[in-house]
């Protein structure tokens, strides 16, 4: 059954028949920003390449990432650099001190 609209075409599939949701690495990003987060020195500033993410959705995973552990970091993007930046605000033993 298909469907138009003015901005998308819509078709609506047997759920039997759609294909399966891809498994998704997150766990391992997460492992992967917390290992950067925690080890990135004082005076130092992170640049990380969102590698299948926008920068927005990188953005927002280091922010909860930080604040689940109860660090404090400030991230921004440059126009036309596809980087996310990251410093750490708070000092490096409360990072060291790691409650994951």
């Amino acid at each position: 059954m298909e469907q138009q609209s003015t901005t998308l075409q819509v078709t609506f599939v047997n759920e039997a028949d759609a294909p399966r949701p891809a498994p998704r690495a997150r766990r391992q990003v997460t492992r992967e920003l917390v290992t950067i987060l925690r080890d990135l020195p004082e005076g130092h500033v992170a640049r990380i390449v969102p590698q299948g993410q926008t920068q927005r959705g990188l953005k927002i995973a280091i922010g909860r990432i930080a604040r689940h552990r109860g660090w404090s970091v400030a991230t921004w993007t440059v126009p036309g650099d596809k980087a996310v930046y990251v410093k750490p605000v708070d000092d490096v033993e409360s990072r060291t001190a790691d409650r994951s």
